[in-house]
């Protein structure tokens, strides 16, 4: 299972269907389930999400257009930037573990774990 680690209020923004899109400065050929997991001191998987796809943020314009969906207000337009399209959000039993950078997958023993 992948895994995508995202800070607070958006982790759970993303899990509550309230924040559609995902920020990045990378894209991923992955599409499919991704648990959701809540970075920090207190980190752990929180939910999941479908990510059905990414698409290039291509001028100010457009990646202001799209503020109410990625909830960002103090974002700013800098170059390369993907959008992630997340869908069927929702939250699951927190299963506390550390987090990682990129897209990365749950250990085996964790996976049986989260159910």
């Amino acid at each position: 299972m992948k895994v995508l680690s995202v800070r607070e209020p958006w982790a759970s923004l993303i899990i509550e269907g309230k924040k559609p899109i995902e920020l990045r400065t990378w894209k991923t050929r992955y599409r499919g389930r991704i648990m959701i997991h809540r970075s920090g001191k207190d980190g752990g998987i929180v939910g999941m999400a479908e990510l059905v796809d990414i698409f290039e943020i291509k001028s100010k314009d457009q990646f202001h257009s799209l503020r109410d969906k990625h909830k960002a207000p103090h974002a700013f337009y800098k170059g390369k930037i993907y959008a992630w399209v997340l869908k069927n959000a929702k939250p699951m039993k927190f299963l506390p573990c550390k987090g990682r950078l990129g897209l990365w997958a749950l250990p085996e023993d964790m996976v049986i774990r989260a159910g």
